[in-house]
């Protein structure tokens, strides 16, 4: 038998185009692209991605409202997105594809799932409209010359970890890891935050976590949940520096400047201070007035310190119980708080487990009436899925001996134990 090699999906092309705004006649219609990535891709290629991208908007708007999302080849899939009037962010995923050993090349475009793909082009959306405040933004502020600059200095960023090989279950969910902490933690954390808030008043919203659980927010879900997936990234400056003022602060030479953020429905512009005391870490958006003020961060660090250094080890006693071993492994979602729990090690599934979770999820998302799957992998182990309101929950089993009437036993076993107050049939 020949073996062959696999090869995963892969980022192929990312652009940018306005065709609302920009290259409005036939003579300057190339200045329609504002980003286009590789950037040394021939002009002939750029505008051929677009004039695609174009031909399909317009054609599916004479039938729907709605613009057309992906489009898909022998050789590559185009995710489509548009961010603002007239504004379009299009992902261009090189399908995956086995290669023999005698160079035979099978493109296996149906292996790979969409929505995980729209998933990971809307996270790098939110972000930019988070830390830069969108397109319109940046256009007004900086004009046109200056704006295709920073779209390169920006996005040429954004992208450094945008990899399509890895846009899985997790990636379309996007859930944020909640710490249960009961009612008297609770209220203390609560009024730590009015204390902060109270006497800074410039102190806009306050965000508490404890290592990477979130436990206390002041902003709206869509907001936390782009702040989160940020603090998420193992490149992010939570991740590099120690205790103290990651962003912010006065007297250090090391002083990293608290960036910009975008925040509300109308997108107002804030600044982010970031401080870390014993896995506590506080996140404050302060007006741009006080954020370059070395008072601020010294009365700021005086005012929470002690608070932060009662409460670190009350959590740290909440945390380990959220480690404890489970002789499963499960994933849990509930789409109305985007709270997510997972014993699930998603850097270990193999291939064929990844895409029977993403097939699940997706008719659960399509279908309303769908409420439980089960389905055998070709390993011999067994996931399971169930769906009730808006919650999601998947058990890989690795009994390879068990038969389907076994397993779903086994589920309704687990479901009565461990969520019987989610899941009511």
């Amino acid at each position: 038998k020949k073996m062959s090699t696999y090869h995963p999906p892969a980022l192929a092309r990312f652009f940018i185009f306005n065709p609302e705004k920009f290259g409005l006649t036939e003579e300057n219609d190339t200045e329609k692209v504002l980003y286009f990535k590789p950037q040394g891709t021939p002009l002939g290629k750029q505008m051929a991605d677009v004039g695609l991208c174009e031909a399909l908007t317009n054609f599916s708007s004479t039938f729907s409202k709605d613009p057309p999302s992906s489009c898909e080849t022998q050789l590559v899939r185009y995710i489509i997105q548009k961010q603002e009037a007239g504004w379009w962010t299009v992902m261009v995923v090189q399908n995956p594809k086995s290669v023999s050993k005698d160079g035979k090349e099978t493109w296996l475009g149906h292996h790979l799932a969409e929505e995980p793909l729209q998933a990971l082009l809307g996270h790098l959306n939110r972000q930019f409209r988070f830390f830069y405040g969108g397109f319109e933004f940046l256009l007004q502020k900086h004009g046109e010359a200056t704006l295709r600059k920073l779209l390169y200095q920006i996005w040429d960023t954004l992208l450094e970890d945008c990899d399509p090989a890895k846009a899985d279950i997790f990636t379309s969910l996007d859930g944020i890891q909640f710490l249960p902490v009961d009612k008297n933690v609770y209220l203390r954390i609560q009024s730590f935050v009015n204390l902060a808030e109270n006497t800074f008043e410039h102190i806009q919203y306050s965000v508490f976590m404890y290592s990477n659980y979130l436990i206390w927010s002041g902003l709206d879900q869509t907001d936390m949940h782009t702040l989160y997936s940020y603090v998420m990234n193992p490149k992010s400056p939570i991740s590099k520096f120690g205790e103290g003022f990651i962003t912010g602060g006065s007297g250090d030479k090391n002083k990293r400047e608290p960036p910009a953020v975008f925040i509300g429905p109308n997108k107002q512009m804030y600044h982010l201070v970031i401080y870390r005391q014993q896995e506590c870490t506080c996140f404050f958006i302060v007006d741009a007035v006080i954020a370059s003020n070395s008072n601020f961060y010294s009365q700021l660090q005086r005012t929470i310190s002690p608070q932060l250094g009662f409460l670190a080890p009350i959590l740290g006693e909440h945390s380990k119980k959220m480690t404890v071993s489970e002789d499963f492994a499960y994933l849990y979602f509930n789409n109305m708080n985007l709270a997510l729990k997972s014993t699930i090690a998603r850097d270990s599934l193999p291939l064929d487990i990844v895409r029977v979770l993403n097939g699940m999820h997706a008719e659960f998302q399509k279908s309303d009436t769908m409420n439980e799957m089960l389905i055998e992998t070709q390993s011999g182990g067994w996931v399971v899925g169930k769906k009730s309101d808006q919650r999601e929950f998947y058990i890989l089993f690795d009994q390879k001996s068990a038969n389907l009437l076994q397993i779903n036993d086994e589920m309704k076993k687990l479901s009565s134990i461990y969520f019987k107050d989610i899941f009511i049939d």
